[in-house]
């Protein structure tokens, strides 16, 4: 993953990230109406709350669809095709879209877990393996 540029850190988004670097996969939560926006946010998008707070995610989901790309011009991700993104409905209910990966084509309905290895460059973020994967 050579010049894939880093993620932007936020005042809002910070915990999460920190959360990667310990090795905890969380997700924010409204404290006032209970949505859990999935990707960090500044408001909660269902009441526009700014009372969101971060509870730890099992990581675990099922895909809900799978996708390799193969062309993605002009993009800094050139280098990296083919590459696999799976959308996955946390346990949690919140649908995520990251990487896959693994040895083996992601099909509709496998059960996954999250990982984050850091990156050549040090950064963690979330990538999605088999649930049965070390």
């Amino acid at each position: 993953m050579t010049g894939i540029p880093a993620p932007v850190r936020s005042w809002w988004s910070e915990p999460f990230w920190d959360g990667l670097d310990r090795g905890v996969f969380l997700l924010q939560r409204c404290a006032v109406c209970g949505v859990r926006p999935g990707y960090p946010k500044p408001r909660c998008p269902a009441c526009g709350a700014t009372d969101l707070t971060f509870e730890p995610s099992s990581g675990l989901g099922t895909v809900y669809t799978a996708t390799t790309v193969v062309a993605n011009p002009p993009s800094t991700f050139l280098g990296e095709l083919p590459y696999v993104l799976v959308v996955v409905e946390l346990d949690e209910g919140v649908r995520y879209l990251a990487r896959y990966e693994g040895d083996h084509e992601p099909k509709c309905g496998d059960r996954v877990r999250a990982v984050f290895e850091p990156r050549p460059d040090g950064v963690r973020v979330p990538t999605f393996a088999a649930a049965g994967a070390a």
